[in-house]
């Protein structure tokens, strides 16, 4: 069967389709023929969390294969090939060892056969070291190979092997080394000065860790690099409060304490609110016997002259104005071979400044430091199978901020994980008591107190009003709906005390600006201005509105692109709406359910429009057309969805609403989808008659009137006219063309192509789902590609091409089932039949080639 027009959806939660790379350790290569042993190789890695790629596995539907498999390859560290006589003879095989060798990414050959490499594969593979795994069992081999595989990441540990039932791992805690010294470089230490303590053993403060450094090691290993730099002399550790910059800063600390010959000095600066208090911290943290003249901040600068010292400056946002940078300024002039390491919610701002800002934690180092920390307060405490889910949820609730983990792992004295889980609805009241924490940080709502209490009052009153955003926002949405004299400059004051993150949007390319979801609710607690939240729902009703006129533009792709960015938004918008304005929220309804429903989320779209229309039950008749065009849009997709019975009511009492309305436009778009209706019931006289009188209604220029158009020739080429079904494809295609509607001219080809396969004229019939296929691609529109995909396997099978119709069919099976459309079947069905055809053992190799090779190498 031949799908000639879009599938219904049968998706109710899919997630769009992107295209993102993955970080990975190991690209493992190997042929289809050893696939048993890869499977294996890659599941032992995993266990010991190394990530690794392999395809078809990683390879996302609708990517380039190709260039799904070198951008792989590119990210890795290292390429494990599965060596064997089927791999030795694999073309594909030796391009994937061939751009390794490229990029001088290390291999490791896992040699399964005894055999030697061969012709290109013996040139790529002289040099490295052979892992022979012919003997069996196997089991023992692989344990070798995740060995060098971990010696060559040079990970800090080795993590055991799975034991059989036992649970997953995660990865053991261990402290860091401290870097060697270079004794070349540093020299033998100096005394530090005659007005300093007589001790002459004390060239460093740095406080005692009792607990072990989880996670940030790369960046550990970068930032110590950088601090040593000669040109380096100032990095700022910033973040948000409890994101880890004191203890990061403490690493640092200890890993470069033997490469400053007079020391590593750690100053502590909460309670300091002033420069000269500051001056009087680092005196007395330095051990300076002050003298009553000069003053002290120029006995500090002279004590300071020549000496090689680092100064790690703890928490000095508070210190008010510009004293805290004038300090630092004068410690860098006051000595050559001085250098500061700083821990602030804000950067200094002054010109040797480098600035580190820290992130919440990868998910992966946020559940082991959970694991961790719950076990110092419950040594039994372990990860299981059933645990171990609930772990990970409490990890990604609490986005991977440091502070909040270790707060909740805290409760796991009298909790279990589902329940502390439970109560994180509100973080803010996630407490500790340890009382070696500093007050700031015995609560989330602490930390974000302490950063509050440093803002400018107009600062405090956008920051409460940005809590009207959900999943972040761009800067023109902050200057229309905050009220207040500087958006700009209250934005930047914000994001300096590390109360707002920035992001990169990957498809608009856009700037985001986020809020991590406890300070987001903490805003909302400081909230007075109730008109805020109707000026966001205004606000975005108008934004979206502009946005869907794009729609079937040439600009398609990039406006669905804005519009996903920001669904969280419009859905915060009619939430708010359907209690307080159901007119705005009726529309809202109509404006948000498109690009929903164009991206495949049918049952949400569905229930954005019921919302609407409960919402405009309440408003009486002036909202009557309003009230018809959430009945039609409703029956629009109960047609989609295959409910077609109450498609058809629906549709009846919506064509009698616009014609009390008399609204003659309303009036044709329900003619049109009773004709649709009614062609799909096989009544082509009903049809005939609904599509021609809304032919008639529809202005020449209307672009409604192509869709009547195209129902017509649907309804033409079903009672087998395929030349009046073929005038009115190409007519409606060349008004696509003319007007840029991407998605118009895919259907429209795809249709023409179901035409000229039906006429046998598969040449053309290639040549335009080809054509269409393109298109859907450029929408990065996974429903149509599968589509297009599954029509251009249709053609192979008629081609007599089976290797190339197993492939293409496969491929589209897979998109289909991700998108959990009905119309998975249809691939699945031809994929049984060409396997009765050519015999169970033929048909598992052409799958396993299919697997493994990419749609666009077939096309």
């Amino acid at each position: 069967m031949t799908l000639v027009s879009m599938p219904r959806a049968g998706n109710t939660d899919r997630k769009r389709v992107t295209f993102i790379k993955m970080a990975q350790d190991v690209f493992i290569s190997y042929s289809s023929k050893d696939k048993q042993v890869t499977d294996a190789v890659c599941a032992a890695l995993e266990v010991r969390e190394i990530p690794c790629w392999m395809a078809p596995r990683d390879i996302l539907p609708g990517t380039d294969w190709s260039e799904a498999i070198l951008e792989a390859i590119v990210g890795s560290r290292i390429v494990v090939l599965v060596f064997s006589s089927a791999s030795n003879d694999s073309p594909q095989v030796k391009r994937e060892i061939e751009r390794a060798i490229h990029h001088r990414i290390n291999i490791i050959p896992f040699r399964v056969e005894n055999i030697l490499p061969s012709g290109a594969m013996e040139y790529f593979l002289s040099t490295p070291h052979w892992l022979d795994a012919f003997e069996h069992p196997i089991e023992q081999h692989i344990e070798t190979l995740t060995v060098q595989v971990q010696r060559l990441l040079s990970r800090n540990t080795v993590i055991p092997a799975k034991v059989p039932d036992a649970t997953t791992p995660l990865p053991q805690v261990q402290e860091i080394p401290l870097q060697t010294t270079n004794s070349e470089q540093t020299g033998q230490r100096k005394a530090v000065a005659n007005n300093t303590s007589t001790n002459d053993e004390a060239f460093s403060n740095v406080p005692q860790s009792f607990t072990p450094f989880i996670g940030r090691v790369e960046q550990l290993q970068e930032w110590s690099a950088l601090l040593l730099q000669p040109t380096t002399r100032l990095i700022t550790i910033a973040g948000f409060g409890g994101m880890g910059k004191t203890r990061t800063a403490l690493e640092i600390a200890r890993r470069c304490r033997d490469d400053f010959g007079d020391g590593v000095w750690w100053v502590t600066l909460e309670t300091a609110t002033t420069g000269e208090e500051m001056i009087h911290r680092i005196a007395e943290q330095l051990r300076l016997h002050l003298k009553p003249q000069p003053t002290v901040r120029e006995q500090l600068w002279d004590f300071h002259r020549d000496r090689d010292l680092l100064l790690v400056l703890d928490n000095l946002e508070q210190i008010r104005g510009t004293e805290a940078s004038e300090v630092v300024q004068g410690l860098l002039n006051a000595g050559a071979r001085v250098k500061c390491l700083v821990t602030s919610r804000r950067s200094l701002e002054i010109s040797a400044e480098q600035l580190v800002e820290l992130e919440p934690m990868p998910f992966r180092d946020a559940e082991a430091l959970f694991v961790e920390r719950a076990r110092a307060r419950k040594a039994n405490f372990a990860l299981t199978t059933q645990n171990a889910t609930t772990v990970t949820d409490i990890c990604h609730v609490l986005e991977g901020l440091p502070l909040a983990i270790e707060i909740a792992a805290s409760l796991i004295v009298l909790l279990s994980p589902p329940q502390i889980l439970k109560r994180l609805d509100d973080q803010l009241r996630l407490t500790t008591r340890d009382p070696g924490v500093p007050r700031r940080q015995q609560a989330l709502r602490a930390a974000i107190d302490w950063s509050y209490d440093l803002l400018t009052e107009g600062t405090k009153t956008i920051f409460a009003q940005l809590s009207a955003f959900t999943g972040g926002f761009v800067f023109d949405a902050a200057e229309a709906i905050c009220s207040g004299q500087d958006v700009l400059g209250s934005l930047l004051e914000l994001r300096s005390f590390s109360l707002l993150r920035v992001e990169t949007n990957t498809f608009t390319q856009q700037e985001r600006l986020l809020m991590l979801r406890a300070v987001a609710d903490y805003a909302a607690e400081k909230l007075s201005d109730s008109e805020v939240r109707r000026r966001h729902a205004e606000y975005f009703c108008i934004w979206a509105q502009d946005r869907a006129q794009l729609l079937r533009t040439p600009e398609e792709a990039e406006v669905l692109d804005e519009l996903e960015a920001e669904f969280d938004n419009l859905r915060a918008a009619i939430n708010w709406a359907a209690k307080h304005d159901p007119s705005l929220c009726a529309n809202l309804a109509l404006i948000f359910h498109q690009p929903l429903h164009l991206l495949g989320f049918w049952a949400e779209a569905r229930g954005c429009l019921e919302k609407g229309w409960r919402a405009l039950q309440q408003t009486g008749n002036e909202s009557r057309s309003l009230y018809a065009s959430l009945q039609f849009q409703l029956a629009s997709l109960a047609h989609d969805a295959g409910d077609l019975a109450n498609a058809k009511s629906q549709a009846q009492a919506n064509l009698t609403a616009y014609r009390e309305l008399q609204d003659s436009s309303g009036t044709a778009r329900a003619l049109n989808l009773l004709g649709l209706l009614a062609t799909e019931a096989q009544d082509v006289e009903s049809a005939r008659c609904f599509l021609n009188e809304a032919l008639a209604l529809w202005p020449k220029d209307d672009e409604a009137r192509f869709k009547t158009l195209n129902n017509l020739a649907r309804l033409s080429a079903r009672q087998g006219n395929t030349e009046e079904a073929r005038r009115l494809y190409e007519e409606i295609l060349a008004h696509r063309r003319s007007t840029g509607d991407l998605r118009g001219q895919a259907v429209a080809l795809g249709n023409l192509g179901a035409l000229s396969l039906g006429d046998m004229d598969y040449i053309q019939a290639r040549r335009l789902y080809a054509e269409s296929l393109q298109l859907w691609r450029a929408l990065r529109d996974p429903l149509g590609t599968a589509v297009a995909i599954n029509n251009l396997g249709e053609l192979a099978v008629l081609d007599n091409n089976t290797g190339q119709a197993v492939t293409l069919f496969v491929h589209a099976e897979r998109l289909f089932q991700e998108l959990r459309s009905p119309y998975a079947e249809e691939p699945a069905q031809a994929l049984q039949r060409l396997k009765v055809q050519e015999g169970a053992a033929e048909y598992e190799v052409l799958r396993q080639t299919a697997e493994q090779m990419a749609w666009e190498d077939v096309v």
